[in-house]
């Protein structure tokens, strides 16, 4: 209940926010609320009790929304208009399956190295070769 209602405030407040083009940039906030998301999910395994977890769901939960509010808006602004379909196609199609497969590419990593930190390190070194 605390992840919808705080992914729809952030759905609503950044994309107000988003709409004056000299206040803030879309490509800053997904930056900004990716990384958000990235950090609480690495602190979540540190919770204890249930208010830290109603922490985590809100922060998680309006970043999720700040990011979706203003990822749309980046597939549509910066393309030409004629290509707008497409890349809005494409966008959601490479998203969903980046969702869909990550956590299962997670957890394989995890249990086969059986330590967090060697599957920690073998990803960042990889995403720091091929980005």
């Amino acid at each position: 209940m605390y992840f919808g209602i705080a992914s729809f405030s952030g759905r609503i407040v950044i994309g107000r926010l988003g709409d004056c083009k000299y206040f803030i940039s879309s490509h800053h906030v997904v930056q900004i609320g990716f990384l958000t998301m990235a950090v609480s999910c690495l602190l979540l395994p540190s919770t204890r009790g249930y208010t830290a977890f109603v922490v985590f769901s809100v922060v998680y939960g309006f970043c999720e929304g700040a990011v979706g509010s203003q990822m749309n808006l980046l597939f549509l602004t910066t393309v030409s208009p004629k290509l707008r379909a497409a890349a809005f196609g494409y966008a959601t199609c490479f998203i969903s399956f980046t969702m869909m497969t990550g956590l299962t590419v997670a957890g394989l990593f995890v249990h086969s190295f059986l330590c967090l930190f060697v599957c920690l390190f073998i990803l960042t070194r990889l995403a720091a070769k091929y980005v």
